[in-house]
């Protein structure tokens, strides 16, 4: 499995946002000093990769990570900025929240009670993967992919993808998958969980909706 690039890592970031916060970073982004600079009329309506791709060739990519991070905490996206740092800190070195070229406004929105960015939840998504959670533990036989992309997610630690590995059947390792940092991650996690599966796995998300 390929190591995630700098430009994977933006993407990720930035696909977390809903609308309204994409809007703010594009605003803000724009409204950046110094050049080189974004203009409004070229990001307008520009979805994560977008976005990305616009990043990357204005700023070169190192530079993009760190232009990234700097809008998401001026937005107050704290949580998001400070996740993309760490990921990417072998390769970049670290961004401190000092170093914000805008002036880093203070972030007036009361904090969210958990440490996970506030993303708004698909109920369809939820309901589907708690409606073939047992089609889920038969059919799905590539779990590792799967968990490597719950591990940089942030839905697993390195404890449980490791014990989650140890299983000794995909089905054992699909079960203890939903036992522990599903069941734990409650709706976020099962929105994350059938965003990758249908990503990964498209044709049996297809088969199953067809059912």
């Amino acid at each position: 499995r390929m190591a995630k690039s700098l430009k994977d890592h933006i993407i990720d970031t930035l696909e977390e946002l809903d609308d309204k916060g994409l809007k703010k970073f594009r605003t803000k982004l724009c409204d950046r000093p110094g050049e080189p600079k974004i203009r409004k009329g070229q990001i307008q309506d520009a979805d994560a990769l977008d976005l990305a791709n616009r990043l990357v060739s204005t700023f070169r990519v190192d530079g993009a990570v760190r232009v990234t991070v700097e809008v998401l905490r001026d937005i107050c996206e704290n949580h998001l900025a400070t996740t993309l740092s760490d990921k990417t800190k072998s390769l970049v070195g670290d961004i401190s929240p000092s170093g914000s070229a805008t002036g880093g406004g203070t972030c007036q929105e009361p904090a969210a009670p958990s440490s996970a960015p506030a993303i708004p939840i698909n109920m369809d998504e939820v309901n589907f993967v708690e409606k073939h959670r047992n089609d889920f533990i038969q059919r799905v036989t590539q779990v590792e992919p799967l968990l490597d992309e719950l591990l940089v997610r942030g839905i697993l630690n390195t404890e449980m993808y490791n014990s989650i590995l140890a299983a000794p059947t995909h089905q054992e390792k699909m079960r203890r998958l939903f036992q522990g940092p599903i069941l734990s991650a409650g709706a976020r996690g099962k929105r994350i969980l059938y965003q990758i599966l249908l990503e990964q796995q498209p044709f049996l998300i297809a088969d199953l909706m067809g059912q």
